[in-house]
């Protein structure tokens, strides 16, 4: 995820990590004890390829943005750092 600022200073993930997108709301995949989860949660605004997630997301949470359309939930998840 990173921050975004428009009106206010919000949390917001690419685009490529939204799973299912039905008017402002969503899913995405987070992980959780190194498994893919899905999280429920509610788009604001997108801008430059993100968009603003305004509730089911936390700051901490470790969203998954690639790959997305072959994971299921429970999947287990290898986390590759970019250099």
């Amino acid at each position: 995820y990173s921050r975004m600022k428009f009106q206010r200073e919000a949390l917001a993930v690419p685009l490529a990590a939204v799973i299912q997108l039905s008017g402002s709301e969503g899913l995405i995949f987070i992980v959780r004890n190194s498994k893919a989860v899905l999280r429920k949660v509610t788009f604001g605004l997108g801008e430059d390829g993100m968009i603003e997630i305004v509730q089911g997301l936390k700051a901490n949470d470790e969203v998954i943005v690639s790959g997305v359309n072959a994971l299921r939930e429970g999947d287990s998840i290898e986390i590759q750092l970019d250099n």
